[in-house]
């Protein structure tokens, strides 16, 4: 799994601040400068162009709330290509790249379950854009705690009905965050958003044109209370449809 590895310090863990590769965290182990414990994990799938500002700021914001954060790079793979033109917003340049996506984020799950040194508790998956799709359409394949959606309306035209809605399973919390005005969204047959939502699902809509959402301070602000929340939870975030998640 090709990607980054920045954690911490998280409260009570005993672990240094750290910022470095795979390969270089393996070494860590081996040497027994660290050992397996049992931390918040942030694992992310980056938009249709690559590791880009998002992930700087997401892994930001984990280190700040104690998550480790991974983001598997897609573009480490042979002959990938983006998915998108941005010149004009089309979608779909590269066919495959919604099945290497699931392919990533179910490889992604399982490498960090089976990591020497980290056992995920709990386990936030997040996406951005393409990324968001991904984990809005996938998300529910994975075993994870909750769910962080950035750049993706978790809807689509009747000719991609396979992507449109949220597919994540009922009653995990979810964090939705799209720019009001991102004009991958406002094109003939997006829609912005769903016009309902269920309780376990918050919705920050930013006033904002920017597709990189997470530049704004406020989706900034929700992501942070979003993984706070998360952590302090005790066990799986779970929920009737009485109940409020994020309540807890």
């Amino acid at each position: 799994m090709h990607g980054r590895f920045s954690c911490g310090p998280a409260p009570n863990l005993g672990m240094p601040a750290l910022s470095c590769s795979i390969s270089e965290l393996y070494e860590l182990r081996s040497r027994g400068e660290i050992g397996r414990v049992r931390v918040p994990v942030l694992l992310h799938l980056h938009g249709a162009f690559g590791l880009s500002e998002t992930e700087v700021i997401l892994a930001a914001l984990a280190r700040r709330t104690g998550f480790v954060f991974f983001a598997p790079d897609s573009f480490a793979r042979k002959m990938r290509f983006s998915n998108c033109q941005i010149e004009n917003c089309e979608i779909g340049t590269f066919p495959l790249a919604d099945l290497y996506r699931r392919a990533e984020l179910l490889d992604a799950v399982r490498r960090v379950e089976a990591s020497p040194f980290i056992e995920p508790g709990p386990l936030v998956v997040s996406g951005f854009s393409e990324g968001g799709a991904a984990v809005s359409i996938w998300g529910g394949a994975v075993q994870a705690d909750a769910y962080i959606i950035a750049g993706w309306s978790c809807s689509a035209p009747k000719n991609w009905g396979w992507a449109d809605g949220l597919r994540t399973p009922d009653h995990k919390a979810v964090l939705h965050i799209q720019a009001d005005r991102d004009p991958w969204f406002t094109r003939p047959g997006w829609r912005r958003r769903e016009t309902a939502k269920p309780p376990w699902v918050r919705e920050i809509i930013v006033d904002s044109d920017d597709h990189y959402v997470c530049r704004d301070e406020r989706a900034q602000n929700a992501v942070t209370a979003f993984l706070d929340g998360i952590r302090s939870a005790r066990g799986p975030v779970q929920a009737s449809s009485e109940q409020d998640p994020f309540q807890r």
